[in-house]
């Protein structure tokens, strides 16, 4: 499970910076990478020397568009809707949910959606136990950078990235398995929603179809501590869209996937999967249907 939570971490933060240098239409606070910030991107720094960078649902919102896309409130999964999950599991997975919205809202610079997703992270985060991760200062330091996008979003990672330091620390990896499902799900529901008819051309197409390695690298990561309800609960959910992907077909070539003794897999060649039309639909119908029984907090 370390694994997972390295190669998470470092994936989020690269996002921080991309997004910086994805549009002149961002700006940045002078004061942005001060203080906490600087911490995080220097265990960043020591995790690259050991990872290889690899696609993650944090990297599939930072792939959109944003200037060519219209920022959709609807597809978000509202925030009153905590109100209805009653028991741990179900606040931890969603999250993951909506630490992926309060991502999407700051990437699209909304203001009023940002704060209100980050203070529902807060408030989720204090019932399951992961205190002190998303706090007042970082509330405030949001509120007082609400013009600048990259700040906003940079926020939205460094919340994200101080609850799993705070799990890993506290041996909590069940907690971070079910986070970072509903972050995925949440990736791959709010990606493939923001693309309102399949075109080959798109690279959205290419970066869904390889998420493909993601969810198996994720999955082959986490299946020594699979005895855990929990993590088998998010192996369970992530299971029909491992299958889906298995049926995907690719563009020729050669892959190579190599397990290392840490679980963690490898992959190389230059095979890769490909998504037609029929692929892409059935695709986001099944990640219609895991999310919405993620949301809705319906048994799977």
């Amino acid at each position: 499970m370390k694994q997972v939570v390295k190669l998470i971490i470092l994936v989020i933060c690269y996002n921080g910076i991309f997004l910086s240098c994805k549009s002149d239409r961002t700006r940045r606070s002078s004061n942005e990478f001060s203080n906490g910030t600087s911490d995080v991107i220097e265990k960043i720094e020591d995790i690259k020397k050991v990872y290889n960078l690899c696609p993650s649902p944090a990297e599939m919102l930072s792939i959109i568009e944003v200037e060519n896309m219209q920022f959709k409130t609807d597809i978000l999964n509202p925030t009153r809707n905590a109100d209805k999950y009653l028991d741990m599991r179900a606040l931890t997975i969603n999250l993951g949910v909506y630490a992926t919205d309060l991502a999407y809202a700051a990437l699209f610079g909304r203001r009023e959606e940002t704060i209100d997703y980050l203070e529902k992270v807060q408030d989720i985060a204090e019932k399951i136990r992961i205190i002190g991760t998303v706090n007042d200062r970082l509330i405030e330091r949001a509120k007082n950078n609400v013009n600048y996008i990259d700040s906003l979003f940079n926020i939205s990672n460094e919340a994200f990235v101080n609850m799993i330091f705070f799990c890993e620390k506290n041996e909590r990896p069940s907690t971070i398995m079910l986070i970072t499902t509903g972050a995925f799900i949440e990736s791959l529901y709010l990606s493939t929603a923001m693309v309102d008819a399949y075109n080959s051309q798109e690279k959205m197409m290419q970066h869904l179809a390889d998420q493909g390695y993601t969810l198996e690298n994720l999955m082959t990561t986490s299946e020594s501590d699979a005895a855990d309800p929990n993590v088998a609960y998010a192996l369970q959910i992530l299971k029909p869209l491992k299958n889906l992907y298995d049926q995907f077909g690719e563009n020729g070539g050669t892959t190579t996937i190599k397990k290392e003794s840490t679980g963690k897999l490898v992959i190389g060649g230059k095979s890769k999967k490909q998504l037609n039309d029929q692929d892409f639909n059935r695709l986001k119908d099944t990640v219609i249907s895991i999310r919405q029984n993620i949301i809705s907090s319906n048994n799977l």
